[in-house]
């Protein structure tokens, strides 16, 4: 595996393969610390609802515990999360999984690439007229909020409920703006800008890096989100007590969800980055709607990929775009929050 990376890890800034066997090495640690883990919680049915019969509970004091919680357990699971997304990409690859053209295949292929709303209009400003217009728009809305390590850390780190209504969300939300964009411009024509590149390197990373420097550089670029939704659960548990009493009128506020919503455009979110950020705040009362809301308008867009796309659809389209996302992410919401 090492003889056939050495042209791209020189690409990769100097990386050797001294360090590539290290992140290996790191990652053998992870994943058998992961299946011990689970092995325990299994054997000795420990879930979130009893975690004080943990015996890493019982070993640490509680404000110890909860530093292990969300410092320590919480980066391993994204860590982990991210390698096997990428495997299973390339796994896809390696079977000849079919690429090709059309809503529902654009689609599938949108959400097996590990990009940022920015690297997606980078990758279709050199397109060209290969896609015509619904299918850029799809393109653009799926990438970002679906790819094979956004789903298992979703499952892993907000539950199985939450990544299915990510999915349904992404494919009303891409299907729905593509055809409307459509509709509406049926004649625009993308500009081929082949020089438009993303405004933050850390968030869009190469697609030829060795799998290994590519999940690390995802990992890197995800720290200060890990960060700051680990500090936003340390701050609950330690001065809130109870964060779901005090939090909870707050959160479901209609002023709450609506901003919530707003809150997601100018962030610079990418990689799953939302779903850190909103594993805290769902902890301490935020609804199922409103946590799929702000996913949607978090990670779909943010002002650096608006500007970007304008030069290739233009900014009438553009801010089209941008309100029937805003306007459907929080009709969607509010339509979760009254069902569940």
């Amino acid at each position: 595996m090492l003889k056939q990376t050495d042209s791209i890890i020189l690409a990769a800034g100097g990386t050797d393969k001294r360090k590539i066997v290290l992140i290996q090495i790191v990652l053998i640690a992870c994943i058998l610390l992961a299946l011990l883990d689970f092995g325990y919680k299994l054997i000795y049915n420990i879930n979130p609802a009893n975690k004080q019969q943990c015996v890493v509970y019982k070993l640490l004091p509680e404000p110890e515990f909860i530093l292990f919680e969300n410092l320590i357990e919480l980066p391993m699971i994204i860590f982990l999360s991210i390698f096997a997304g990428l495997f299973l990409q390339r796994l896809f690859y390696r079977l000849r999984f079919p690429i090709l053209h059309g809503p529902f295949r654009t689609f599938l292929t949108a959400s097996l690439l590990p990009i940022c709303s920015c690297s997606s209009v980078s990758l279709l400003s050199g397109m060209g007229k290969i896609f015509n217009i619904r299918n850029t728009v799809i393109f653009f809305i799926t990438a970002p909020l679906l790819n094979p390590f956004i789903i298992l850390m979703s499952i892993n780190l907000l539950g199985i409920k939450y990544c299915l209504l990510r999915i349904i969300g992404t494919f009303l939300l891409s299907f729905s703006t593509g055809f409307l964009i459509h509709f509406l411009h049926p004649k625009i024509e993308i500009k081929n800008q082949c020089r438009v590149r993303c405004t933050r390197q850390d968030g869009c990373v190469p697609a030829k890096l060795n799998p290994f420097v590519k999940g690390t550089r995802i990992f890197k670029g995800l720290i200060p989100f890990v960060l700051f939704g680990a500090g936003l659960s340390i701050t609950f548990s330690f001065l809130l007590g109870n964060p779901l009493e005090v939090m909870k009128g707050i959160l479901q506020s209609f002023m709450s969800k609506a901003g919530i919503v707003l809150l997601g455009i100018p962030l610079y979110i990418c990689g799953g980055a939302d779903i850190l950020i909103l594993k805290p705040l769902m902890h301490a009362g935020l609804p199922l709607g409103s946590a799929l809301s702000f996913s949607l308008t978090a990670a779909a867009v943010c002002i650096p990929s608006l500007l970007m796309l304008s030069r290739l659809l233009g900014k009438k389209t553009v801010l089209m775009l941008t309100v029937y996302l805003v306007l459907f992410s929080f009709c969607c919401g509010e339509f979760i929050n009254m069902l569940v």
